[in-house]
């Protein structure tokens, strides 16, 4: 990251992005806790627009980089899962000009309270927080490299994810997995519905696929051929 002094680069960090929408008054008191964690290398908090502070952490996303990304949703973060991360942190693969990183994003909000949960394909049901592990690369041959270190982190929080989740973050993982991402057997039957109506031949059927009711479900994430 750019804005961080010479001496931290190439080392392990830990990146706090607080976001507070509130009152201006009570800013301060809401921040207070973080900052008495301790002395940070770099302090950015300060009032801004929104549109500054959506594009605060473009600069560690440089357009052309190879990329994978993987995540899940969580009910709570708890000790194990905190070891999990910080292991699989040690393990990371590192070369010149790559990076690799473990997002906690906290839900809450607007983002699961101002909707119901039946209302969206969106599913949030449960979801304390969603984990995001992110690399980064730019040579080719080390592909197989980071990607097997992606498809390990993936496989080690399965069992402390949900069965719901963020569908962009995941593989796709099979018919089960599909009727359960969205969050209840009830909406995908009902998105089963609206693919009948609007794409009932499965034309766009290259991603993580809902199928038409009179089409099979796919074994994969390319669906059938027609």
């Amino acid at each position: 990251m750019p804005i961080l002094p010479p001496e931290a680069h190439g080392r392990p960090v830990l990146v706090l992005v607080p976001v507070y929408t509130g009152d201006l008054a009570t800013a301060d008191e809401v921040i207070e806790p973080l900052v008495a964690l301790g002395r940070p290398l770099v302090n950015l908090v300060a009032r801004m627009p929104w549109l500054r502070a959506n594009s605060m952490l473009d600069a560690v996303a440089p357009y052309g980089q190879r990329m994978n990304l993987r995540g899940g949703y969580l009910p709570a973060l708890s000790t194990d899962v905190i070891d999990i991360l910080l292991r699989q942190a040690v393990t990371a693969p590192s070369h010149p000009g790559a990076a690799t990183s473990f997002n906690l994003w906290c839900m809450g909000g607007a983002i699961s309270e101002d909707v119901a949960e039946d209302a969206t394909a969106f599913s949030r049901e449960g979801a304390a927080w969603l984990w995001e592990a992110v690399n980064m690369w730019d040579v080719p041959d080390h592909d197989t490299q980071y990607e097997q270190w992606a498809t390990t982190v993936s496989e080690v929080m399965r069992p402390h994810s949900l069965t719901n989740g963020y569908t962009n973050l995941t593989d796709d993982l099979g018919e089960a997995w599909r009727r359960g991402v969205h969050g209840s057997e009830a909406k995908h039957q009902r998105m089963r519905t609206v693919k009948t109506t609007w794409d009932p031949h499965n034309l766009l059927r290259h991603n993580k696929n809902i199928a038409p009711e009179d089409i099979a479900a796919p074994a994969g994430s390319e669906g059938p051929r027609r």
